[in-house]
């Protein structure tokens, strides 16, 4: 059973990884502006410590009510992983197929989204804070992205889903309904480790990267200043 470590600790690992990212996005020319929300749809994924965090910044603004149409979220149709970054990682380093996931962006917008505006917006799980496109998705019918920011977002996902050990991956809808609970953020916070079962998929450490061999030297300098976050 894998011991998570502090949440102080994971917290600032976690906004370290986004500070690098941010920093690499600063270069990108994105198409990206406030009201665009064409890619802001239910299957959105997070994992626990960013859930957590969501819900102690909504409590800490006096804002939880911006949850409450979570409540009749439950029977919708909406992503639901099956097996995380780091697992996809291990399994084609052992020369296994990784088995495809069916996202219908069809199923419909997040739920959270409020006016064509995100209300969670400082603190937007990572899956969306990466999800920089080149053109109006609305024009393309989906976002187009550079090969070399989606590597990068990949890999920064398998960093967060490594800080996060022993916690889980899951719907945004899950999670947030999960962490909405103050005696659940309360077990998270005190470092017990999730013990599996659906809806959620248990993390894993991050022992192989995602990384195409073309984009391993452009990589260099991201995972340097990843490493250097500790």
């Amino acid at each position: 059973m894998t011991q998570m470590i502090g949440v102080n600790k994971k917290t600032a690992a976690y906004y370290h990884v986004c500070k690098v990212f941010d920093e690499y996005a600063a270069s990108l020319t994105a198409a990206c502006r406030q009201g665009c929300d064409d890619c802001c749809t239910i299957n959105v994924s997070l994992t626990s410590l960013e859930g957590f965090l969501i819900v102690e910044w909504l409590e800490r603004s006096g804002r939880t009510d911006v949850l409450a149409p979570l409540r009749g979220q439950a029977d919708r149709q909406r992503f639901i992983p099956r097996f995380t970054l780091n697992q996809a990682a291990e399994s084609l380093a052992r020369g296994e197929a990784v088995p495809e996931e069916t996202i219908d962006p069809a199923w419909g917008a997040c739920p959270l989204l409020n006016e064509n505006r995100c209300p969670i917006y400082a603190v937007r799980p990572f899956a969306c804070r990466c999800m920089i496109s080149e053109m109006q998705c609305r024009e393309e019918g989906s976002a187009l992205m550079a090969p070399l920011t989606v590597a990068v977002g990949h890999v920064m996902m398998q960093y967060i889903e490594h800080i996060d050990a022993g916690g889980f991956t899951g719907n945004l809808t899950d999670v947030l309904r999960f962490m909405q609970s103050s005696d659940n953020r309360r077990r998270y916070r005190e470092g017990e480790p999730w013990l599996g079962g659906a809806p959620f998929v248990s993390h894993r450490s991050a022992r192989h990267l995602l990384v195409d061999p073309r984009h391993g030297r452009a990589l260099e300098p991201i995972l340097a200043a990843l490493n250097a976050g500790g």
